[in-house]
């Protein structure tokens, strides 16, 4: 686990686009809600977690303050269920 390089944005945008995919047969954003989305902090951080050099899952996140804000846990869908996401909050857990 840890911070996300640059070479990993290809295999994030597969986590993410496969973690989402079934939400994405039943919903789609409409165009005022994108547009209206807020921009995206450029204090967010992005962490991977990794299995066998393989990054399996992703979040995002923001330090505001005294709180911590988790964004965008994903975990790929082949991947799920062995603890990978716990394993990611409990790092910021600490």
């Amino acid at each position: 686990m840890g911070v996300a390089v640059p070479e990993d944005a290809e295999a994030v945008t597969e986590v993410l686009d496969l973690a989402i995919a079934f939400l994405r047969k039943t919903y789609r954003p409409k165009k005022a809600t994108l547009i209206n989305k807020p921009q995206e902090s450029s204090l967010r951080i992005r962490w991977v977690a990794l299995m066998h050099g393989r990054v399996v899952g992703t979040v995002q996140y923001a330090v505001e303050e005294d709180c911590i804000h988790l964004i965008g846990l994903l975990v790929h869908p082949h991947f799920q269920r062995q603890g990978v996401a716990r394993k990611l909050v409990q790092f910021f857990k600490g």
